[in-house]
C-alpha cells in the first residue's frame, strides 16, 4: 500500500485536510515542522498539537489586514519589513528637516523642510525590504552652546557643532551653522542610501531632506543668517540668502534627478565632502578662513551642496522604480513636474506629525499600508 501526506491547512477557524499520493511530507508552518509518517494501519503524529495551538494563537484572517498601517519612525539606523501576505500596499515617505540656527537677537532661521513620497507596489508574501528613516540636521544656538536634536542620518551631517567656527576672540562675532538633513528612503538592498550608486535598481522610493540654516552672533554679521533650501521632488531647493553682503552664488544648490547640488563659489572656508549620490554636501567645521562659513546640504537621491554663509541646498527625491504606481512626490515651494516618474507637486503644508502630502518638521517618517490583496 502506498504511503500519503497529509497537508494540514488553517483558513478562517477551519482545519481543512487533503491527502495526495507520495512517499512522505512535511509542511512548515510559523517555524514549526508538523510531519506525519503515514503506515498502512494507523498514522503516527509528531508535534502536531503544538502546531495547531499555534496556529491558532496566532492565525488573523486575511480581511482583517486590509488598511493595516505599519509605521517607521526615526532611530538612526536601518530597520526591516517582512511582507506578511501578498498584496498591493501603498508607501509614504518623509525626509528629515535641515539644522536651524538661532541668532544672537533670539531670531529663528529655519532649517530646510524634507520632501514627501508616495507610491503604491505589489510585494510578495515574506520579501524583505529596507527602511532607512532620515535624521534632522543639528539644531544650532547661539555661540555653538548647545547642539539640538538630530545628526542628518542617512545621507545629511551627523557631526556635532558642523559648520561652526569663531571669528576672532569673542562670542559676538560667531557665525554658526545647523546640519543637513537626512533622507528617508526603501530598497529591496541593505544599506545608507548612499552605498546604493550602483545598485539603483533595489531603490524602490526616496524623500529628500532639507539644507542647513546659517546664523551669526552679533549685528555685524546678521545679513549671514539663512534659511535652508527646502527637499525637493523633481530638484532640491537651493539654500536661502540675506542681506548686502550675500550673493545668489554663495547659496547652495539642490540636487537633481541625476546630479548632486554645488556649493556657493565664495572662496575661504572650505567642505569636507562635497556633495553626491544620497550625500549633501557636508561643510568642514575646522576650516573658516577670512570671515567666511560654508554651510551644509541635505541628503537626497543627490545631494544639495554647501552655502557659503547662506543656506544649505536641499536633496532630490525619486519614484522613478518601474515598480511603483499612483506616484508622486510633494515638497515645499518647489518646481513642478507633470512626468509620470518624476511627478512633483509643490504646497505649503507643514506639520509636526507626519500628514499625507505635507513637509515633517524634525526626523523623517515612513508609514506601509497594505491597500489590496492578490
Amino acid at each position: 500500500m502506498k504511503k500519503n501526506k497529509i497537508i494540514i491547512s488553517y483558513f478562517f477557524g477551519f482545519i481543512s485536510c487533503l491527502i495526495v499520493t507520495t512517499v512522505s511530507a512535511a509542511i512548515l508552518y510559523n517555524a514549526k515542522d508538523i510531519e506525519f509518517t503515514p503506515s498502512d494501519e494507523s498514522w503516527n503524529v509528531n508535534n502536531m498539537q503544538d502546531a495547531v495551538n499555534d496556529i491558532k494563537d496566532n492565525y488573523i484572517p486575511k480581511s482583517e489586514l486590509l488598511g493595516k498601517v505599519w509605521e517607521f519612525n526615526y532611530t538612526g539606523g536601518e530597520q526591516t519589513f517582512s511582507i506578511p501576505l501578498t498584496g498591493t500596499y501603498k508607501i509614504e515617505l518623509w525626509g528629515a528637516q535641515g539644522g536651524s540656527a538661532y541668532a544672537y537677537n533670539s531670531s529663528e532661521y529655519l532649517g530646510g523642510y524634507g520632501g514627501y513620497s508616495v507610491g503604491e507596489i505589489k510585494w510578495e508574501k515574506n520579501q524583505i525590504v529596507y527602511i532607512n528613516v532620515g535624521g534632522q540636521g543639528n539644531n544650532m544656538v547661539y555661540a555653538c552652546s548647545e547642539v539640538v536634536k538630530g545628526n542628518g542620518y542617512n545621507g545629511g551631517t551627523n557631526t556635532s557643532c558642523q559648520g561652526s567656527a569663531l571669528y576672532g576672540t569673542n562670542y559676538s562675532n560667531y557665525l554658526y551653522a545647523g546640519g543637513g538633513g537626512g533622507a528617508t528612503h526603501i530598497a529591496t538592498t541593505s544599506g545608507l542610501l548612499s552605498t546604493l550608486e550602483n545598485k539603483k535598481d533595489s531603490i524602490l522610493i526616496v524623500s529628500g531632506g532639507g539644507g542647513a540654516a546659517t546664523s551669526a552672533g552679533s549685528t555685524y554679521y546678521a545679513n549671514h543668517s539663512a534659511v535652508g533650501g527646502n527637499a525637493g521632488g523633481l530638484i532640491g531647493n537651493q539654500g536661502g540668502y540675506s542681506g548686502a553682503y550675500n550673493l545668489a552664488s554663495d547659496v547652495g544648490i539642490g540636487g537633481t534627478q541625476t546630479t548632486s547640488g554645488t556649493s556657493g563659489n565664495r572662496g575661504g572656508a572650505s567642505v569636507k565632502q562635497e556633495a553626491s549620490f544620497g550625500q549633501g554636501c557636508i561643510a568642514d567645521k575646522d576650516n573658516f578662513s577670512g570671515g567666511h562659513l560654508k554651510v551644509s546640504g541635505g541628503g537626497g537621491y543627490y545631494g544639495g551642496g554647501c552655502g557659503n554663509h547662506s543656506g544649505g541646498g536641499a536633496g532630490s527625491s525619486y519614484i522613478g522604480n518601474i515598480s511603483l504606481t499612483n506616484k508622486a512626490m510633494y515638497c515645499y515651494n518647489c518646481k513642478t513636474s507633470d512626468i509620470e516618474d518624476t511627478k512633483t507637486i509643490s504646497n505649503t503644508c507643514v506639520s509636526e506629525e507626519p500628514v499625507e502630502q505635507c513637509s515633517k518638521k524634525g526626523h523623517g517618517y515612513a508609514k506601509i499600508t497594505l491597500v489590496s490583496l492578490d
